[in-house]
């Protein structure tokens, strides 16, 4: 995957975006490895005696990964594509999503803040330019983020309903 990754960011512009419009493998893998790589904040309960530090490749891939997210979002790079054209690559690969900027500032914000902090502004720039505004599947990053947060309060409003409703239950004994 590192080597993978390093050969689709030597590419020249038309060729990057052609693999990142057509190669879905390029949208899953990025996700994939945001979800799943360890973060900063995570805690490993392996070899108490271990560093839990990376290994040079696990860093190198991570460097190529923030490589990758930075090229889709620059949109000085010459020969770039329109700026409607990334934005529909990047839906089309579901790369900016909140989910997707969470784990952005979460892996890579720590120690790279102010990169860190472009990069999404330039992905949310990306991600809200043009469009059909009416279209649902357009929605504004920030729309998108409002609307996670309205079912996080419904959720946390349900599970609340079902805590009194089971202390009540049991007679207030819990």
């Amino acid at each position: 995957l590192n080597d993978r990754l390093s050969a689709l960011l030597r590419c020249d512009t038309t060729d990057f975006w052609a693999h990142l419009a057509h190669d879905d493998s390029i949208g899953r893998f990025l996700d994939t490895y945001l979800q799943f790589v360890r973060k900063p904040h995570d805690v490993v309960f392996a070899d108490p005696t271990s560093q839990n530090s990376l290994s040079l490749d696990e860093v190198a891939l991570a460097k190529r990964v923030f490589s990758a997210f930075r090229r889709i979002a620059d949109l000085a790079e010459t020969s770039a594509q329109a700026v409607e054209v990334r934005r529909l690559v990047a839906m089309k690969q579901i790369l900016v999503t909140p989910a997707v900027l969470l784990d952005l500032v979460t892996l890579f914000g720590p120690d790279n803040g102010d990169a860190t902090r472009r990069l999404v502004s330039d992905l949310v720039s990306i991600a809200d330019a043009g469009g059909d505004k009416t279209d649902k599947e357009n929605d504004s990053v920030g729309q998108k983020f409002a609307a996670a947060g309205e079912r996080i309060a419904q959720n946390l409003h349900q599970t609340a309903d079902r805590v009194v409703t089971l202390v009540i239950d049991d007679g207030g004994d819990t």
